[in-house]
């Protein structure tokens, strides 16, 4: 029975189940926001992967969560005195260089930052949808536009959810789309909810989910969408209390 989501039909073994979107990728057990998480999402059986953009000092975007580099790269050995500085003083040159999959795992040393284009290329190979979100937008002016420039030359924009904790950046993807899926990111739900009829969603936090705002944000026509769940006993909790998208750090537990 195939599943309709946004657009977008894929085969899902249990189409009653939520829309399980993975973090980063099958970022539990691989490196996250890595080329081999991403496959792995992929072959877990995810509906979706979520990934942060950031952009480079010379204008590439790049997969990257932190502002740093120094969590999930060896940039202090590889450039000593940098492993402060923000991830977009830095080249797309000078990022492959790093290796960001051996802090994980030694399996995945040699690991590369990668581009939103080499994922991209991922998303043509398979059916999952993309949870693009911005990260610090404020630091990247035309994130936004170079974003969907991209997304639309590869024609994937019908799959493409767009995310973040900037409702500024989110307003600048609805003037450039004025259809796009837009979710805003927040740790609990936002004071006022009267103003969040323009959004697709909004994504909270596991632990400042509940039923009561299941119901109140729905009845201004925006989802609910929880992270970041890994555990099915509660992924089914949430799912009871009609939350239809739940992101993981284990797709390959929460889709099976």
């Amino acid at each position: 029975m195939a599943a309709r989501t946004a657009g977008h039909t894929a085969e899902r073994a249990d189409p009653d189940r939520p829309v399980i979107v993975a973090h980063r990728g099958l970022s539990g057990t691989l490196p996250e926001n890595t080329l081999p998480a991403f496959r792995a999402a992929v072959e877990s059986g995810a509906d979706g992967i979520e990934t942060d953009i950031q952009r480079t000092a010379d204008g590439q975007l790049v997969l990257m969560h932190d502002e740093t580099l120094a969590r999930t790269t060896n940039v202090d050995r590889v450039f000593p005195g940098r492993a402060d500085d923000p991830v977009g003083s830095f080249t797309s040159a000078e990022l492959r260089r790093l290796d960001a999959g051996g802090w994980k795992d030694p399996a995945y040393a040699g690991t590369v930052v990668p581009t939103l284009a080499e994922l991209v290329r991922v998303l043509r190979e398979s059916e999952v949808r993309l949870y693009a979100e911005f990260k610090d937008p404020q630091h990247y002016p035309g994130v936004e536009q170079q974003t969907v420039e991209i997304l639309r030359h590869h024609r994937v924009l019908d799959r493409v959810k767009f995310e973040s904790f900037s409702v500024d950046a989110l307003r600048r993807v609805r003037r450039l789309l004025p259809d796009a899926e837009v979710g805003l990111a927040s740790g609990r739900a936002p004071d006022d909810l009267a103003d969040l009829g323009w959004l697709t969603s909004v994504n909270i936090g596991h632990r400042h989910v509940d039923a009561d705002l299941v119901r109140t944000v729905g009845a201004y026509g925006v989802e609910v969408t929880v992270w970041t769940v890994d555990d099915p006993g509660h992924a089914k909790w949430f799912a009871d209390l009609g939350v239809r998208t739940i992101t993981t750090n284990r797709p390959d537990l929460l889709a099976a």
